[in-house]
């Protein structure tokens, strides 16, 4: 006996029906999962608050050149004494002695880069080159080496231990009174570095302060603006990028605060 036409075609239709509503039904599943996929990506890329302000902040520098201009415009002269703390390749050093002729003090604790420094300005006396890292006083710090982001906070990584010179004997054994410019980039040291050389008093001694801090420290922000806050007791701001370069200038030129 055979399935009159009529019941076929109805047949057909209902089980292409239901085809129709699985493959409905896949793509709906298929479009939520790839939206589900596409809102942890961007929950994973978004930027927070801190980090926008990093980025707007480093686009703004760069559109300023500020590597080339403020980085490198100071009231120096031959008879200035500058701190390099951080030295790396000693590019900085390099490019603040060219323009003004002054003496630079370069502190480098990488091995690596304190040699390539040296051997850099073997021919040049006015730049003394520190294998070590700066604090208040002396010891030793453990790094992790990672080219230009080698920091005692970083992960993975060659560890060594390096040496470090306390600035309070620094300044008296070389009888420096007044170091008119501190470059610092010492990827994340900076915090405990000047919080230690305000709590010694040392600040008034510096002139200008061209430091670069980290976000990627514990409670970056809050301890930044602890510290800004401290500074802006004796020295006031002259340019801020937040959390790529800002400077800090002695608000009384002459008080070295120098016994």
């Amino acid at each position: 006996m055979t399935t009159p036409v009529p019941k076929r075609k109805s047949m057909l239709a209902a089980a292409e029906y239901g085809i129709v509503r699985l493959l409905r039904r896949g793509e709906r599943l298929l479009r939520d999962a790839r939206e589900a996929i596409e809102d942890r990506a961007a929950a994973r890329q978004a930027p927070t608050a801190d980090g926008l302000a990093r980025e707007l902040a480093a686009k703004r520098w760069r559109e300023d050149i500020g590597d080339q201009t403020l980085r490198q415009e100071y009231p120096l002269s031959a008879q200035s004494i500058v701190f390099d703390v951080g030295g790396f390749r000693g590019q900085w050093a390099s490019d603040i002695y060219a323009r003004y002729r002054c003496t630079v003090y370069l502190f480098e604790p990488v091995p690596e880069f304190a040699a390539a420094i040296s051997a850099r300005f073997a021919a040049n006396p006015a730049i003394v080159v520190y294998p070590a890292a700066l604090g208040v006083e002396d010891g030793e710090i453990e790094l992790r080496i990672a080219e230009d982001a080698s920091s005692a906070f970083g992960e993975g990584g060659q560890r060594l231990v390096a040496p470090v010179l306390g600035l309070r004997k620094l300044l008296e054994n070389q009888r420096i009174d007044d170091v008119a410019l501190m470059k610092m980039n010492i990827e994340g040291g900076e915090y405990a570095l000047l919080e230690g050389m305000l709590d010694a008093g040392l600040m008034p001694r510096i002139g200008d302060l061209q430091v670069q801090f980290h976000d990627f420290f514990p409670d970056a922000p809050q301890r930044m603006a602890a510290i800004q806050r401290r500074l802006s007791e004796t020295h006031e701001l002259t340019y801020q990028y937040v959390f790529a370069w800002e400077n800090w200038r002695r608000k009384n030129p002459s008080a070295t605060g120098a016994a």
